[in-house]
């Protein structure tokens, strides 16, 4: 019976009280302590322990402290208790093991060969008859990067064996690279007519090349040298579809001129955030030569502005800036900077807090995207992020 007891959970000096005061019954210290041959002071915590336990319980009798078992089904009162506990428990616990399982894995691929290594190890590994979305491929200088050592041929051999579709949202290029992207890449079913490739304004264009496979984003700089960074997470992968999706159906506000892009920024310190609270901005890019005066003068009013709110912001500028936030320093308390690496520029901002994800091209006449959507704003934060891990202060 002692060892029944311990394999329900008990431990050996609570099975040895609890079964001698079974057969005492009601009864002191003392003879518990004879019949189980253990220190006074091991008893007395020992009945403590299973008086807690609600398995018996103590009075006082001629002046002295008694103790008798309530009822040995409490036994399984107690492991019922347990049952509704691990129950209550279970949700937590698995929400737990499904965030430690999704651990974001972060990888870096530097100059041609880790480019072409990046492609033909990605197209191995992504499962048949799925899907590749991309954005902003590159056009031109991808084409002629994955020429390199007949990569192509051996990356489209594979696709192809595989049933492996591709979709394609493009930037207005140039004709001539349009037409060169097509014939590599026949980016329409012959059958259907249906199209997998879409053209959209220049306006949307970034300077990032975005790769969505099956399990992992891959994010391209065309850059001296070549950069690749891979970022293994399913959720950030769901978030970027629906952020595809998007602009696949061209579902986002677009805001023109100059005080329409004044308000959506007045509107983030104002209106959108609190004092303490914070947004991160990527490729912050300002110079003191910049063409456009008025956004100079602009964006120093608006950092006092700020300050003043007390909202607190990352910035990733363009290396080219710097120059331009070393002589406005004071425009830049309550902030964090660091630069993006030499050559990655384009006139797109992008703002990234809550739920919104604004993108900014900063022309004579601004043009601002609002995309009020809690995945994609997910997606751009771990798309900052990474960009983040790799700025130069």
């Amino acid at each position: 019976m002692q060892n029944e007891l311990q394999q329900l959970g008990y431990s050996p000096n609570q099975t040895k009280v609890y079964l001698a005061l079974l057969e005492l019954g009601q009864t002191t210290v003392g003879p518990i302590v004879k019949k189980t041959d253990l220190h006074r002071q091991v008893v007395y915590n020992t009945l403590s322990e299973l008086e807690k336990m609600e398995l018996l319980q103590s009075t006082i009798k001629n002046n002295r402290q008694n103790f008798e078992i309530i009822d040995p089904h409490k036994i399984i009162d107690n492991i019922k208790k347990q049952e509704f506990l691990a129950e209550d428990l279970l949700p937590e616990l698995m929400a737990k093991q499904k965030k430690k399982t999704r651990t974001q894995e972060v990888k870096i691929y530097e100059g041609i060969e880790g480019f072409l290594a990046m492609h033909l190890n990605n197209i191995k590994i992504q499962p048949p008859n799925t899907t590749i979305y991309i954005m902003a491929a590159g056009g031109s200088s991808w084409l002629n990067l994955m020429s390199s050592k007949n990569t192509l041929e051996k990356y489209e051999k594979i696709r192809v064996d595989k049933n492996i579709k591709t979709e394609l949202i493009r930037f207005e290029p140039k004709p001539e690279e349009y037409w060169q992207i097509l014939k590599k890449f026949p980016f329409q079913d012959e059958k259907t007519g249906k199209k997998f490739y879409k053209l959209l304004p220049q306006t949307y264009d970034t300077p990032i090349g975005i790769q969505i496979w099956y399990d992992r984003i891959t994010l391209l700089t065309y850059t001296e040298p070549i950069l690749v960074i891979e970022i293994k997470n399913i959720d950030f992968v769901n978030n970027f579809k629906s952020y595809f999706n998007l602009l696949w159906q061209q579902d986002i506000q677009a805001y023109r001129g100059f005080e329409a892009f004044k308000n959506v920024f007045y509107n983030i310190i104002e209106k959108d955030l609190r004092p303490d609270e914070e947004y991160h901005v990527l490729n912050a890019n300002i110079t003191i030569e910049s063409k456009y005066k008025g956004f100079i003068e602009f964006f120093k009013k608006y950092h006092q502005d700020r300050q003043k709110k007390g909202v607190y912001v990352k910035l990733l500028f363009a290396e080219k800036s710097r120059e331009f936030v070393r002589k406005n320093k004071n425009n830049f308390n309550l902030a964090e900077i660091k630069y993006l690496p030499p050559g990655i520029s384009a006139p797109m901002q992008i703002n990234v807090y809550k739920n919104k994800t604004i993108m900014i091209l900063i022309e004579k006449e601004p043009v601002v995207f609002v995309i009020e959507n809690e995945k994609i704003a997910q997606s751009y934060e771990q798309y900052f992020q990474a960009f983040w891990k790799i700025g130069k202060k």
